[in-house]
């Protein structure tokens, strides 16, 4: 079993970073004395990152540290210059990913950027198969998930181990030989329609959701990712608890067994589709959903834990424009900026506070069932993925 091994303690029930308590007190009491007050250092930040440091009332220091980690050898910013241009494949909304880079364009106004999101297949998948055929699709792909191991195994990947972010994660949160880094933290929980289900009926554990009288004959949507919830889950609680409780749930709950992607299942719960989505990511509800649709989010003990992991395509004709953008999202500064446009937890040590988690009391205080994409290569996870398999096409066609 992994876990994170974060620098943490404990201040009541949710993990903060270390630095003793004293410390941390006088931190926050130096935040809340600070609200919308920037420092004089303040005047050398981008326009865009002072309005993310006021959007969510935190003064200027807590990018300390920020120019040390966007210090590139200028060679790279002299070659992202002459390539001009960066593509990227991305897990996130068009319009979330233009605000995320507010502040880097201002930081790099010589890099052009074009942002593509697409399913799964068209993401990550195609980069791959086009790379075997001699055509490069795009330069960065981030939330490579399960394939990671199919691109590891072409050597399709660049190594990023010399960038300044990469150095500041833990080991977990990156890959030994560098072909990707970890840029957000997801918790792979479930969604619940509260037109259709309250938050005391919803389970505290796993096993409460194979009730068939409450969650049997379709009231759960269940969608075709095992790897980002059982997969961890099994790594916590074994081989023979995760084939038990998958078989279970297939057999006799019959859940709504859906094909479409993870945000798509969270779409469908809200809808009234069914009462309750397993999986959706806690960050997908951070903001517009929460607010104006009948959902919330439902985290049970242990929570389902990974990384997203972002990486570049090692024919790149852009790997110096490729290394900037990576190495800045992996800041202080593009840590916020994705906290401010899409409610991701940030994966830098320093900002590992539940005032970058949507959902914080959700997680406190819970075992974390962290998975990390090289768990994917494991045998355990081949063997997990077949039973599944035959378990999700044994009970017919999906919708």
């Amino acid at each position: 079993m992994r876990t994170l091994t974060l620098p943490t303690l404990r201040v009541g029930s949710l993990p903060l970073p270390q630095g003793g308590r004293g410390a941390l007190a006088a931190i926050f009491a130096y935040f809340f004395a600070s609200l919308f007050a920037f420092s004089a250092a303040a005047a050398d930040i981008p326009p865009p990152t002072q309005a993310i440091l006021k959007a969510l009332g935190m003064p200027a220091s807590v990018l300390d540290g920020l120019d040390a980690e966007l210090a590139v050898p200028p060679a790279w910013i002299a070659a992202a210059k002459k390539e001009g241009k960066l593509r990227i494949n991305g897990t996130w909304e068009p319009k979330e990913e233009e605000k995320v880079l507010e502040p880097f364009h201002v930081r790099y106004p010589f890099i052009s950027v074009t942002y593509a999101r697409a399913s799964r297949q068209d993401r990550s998948l195609r980069p791959l198969v086009a790379l075997k055929e001699g055509r490069i699709l795009t330069d960065v792909v981030s939330g490579l998930g399960a394939t990671i191991i199919a691109y590891r195994e072409a050597g399709a990947l660049l190594p990023l181990d010399d960038l300044p972010g990469y150095k500041t994660l833990p080991s977990e949160l990156k890959a030994a030989d560098g072909i990707w880094v970890g840029h957000q933290m997801n918790y792979w929980c479930t969604a619940f329609n509260t037109s259709k289900a309250t938050k005391a009926e919803m389970p505290r554990t796993w096993e409460g959701f194979l009730d068939p009288q409450r969650w049997g004959d379709g009231r759960l949507g269940v969608g075709n990712r095992a790897n980002l919830w059982l997969l961890p889950l099994e790594d916590v609680k074994g081989q023979q608890w995760a084939e038990d409780y998958a078989t279970k749930l297939f057999q006799t709950l019959k859940p709504q067994r859906r094909k479409e992607g993870a945000n798509a299942l969270l779409n469908l719960v809200m809808l009234g589709e069914f009462d309750v989505a397993i999986p959706v990511a806690q960050y997908r509800l951070g903001g517009t959903y929460g607010k104006d649709a009948p959902v919330a989010w439902h985290c049970p003990d242990p929570v389902p834990t990974t990384v997203q992991g972002i990486a570049v395509m090692k024919q790149t004709p852009a790997p110096n424009a490729a290394r900037l953008y990576v190495n800045w999202l992996l800041s202080r500064e593009g840590q916020l900026a994705q906290y401010e446009a899409v409610n991701a937890a940030p994966s830098h040590p320093a900002l590992q506070d539940p005032q970058f988690l949507s959902f914080a009391a959700e997680i406190a205080g819970k075992e974390h069932a962290f998975r990390s994409p090289e768990l994917l290569e494991q045998k355990s996870w081949k063997d997990l993925q077949q039973r599944w398999n035959r378990l999700w096409e044994g009970a017919g066609a999906a919708p």
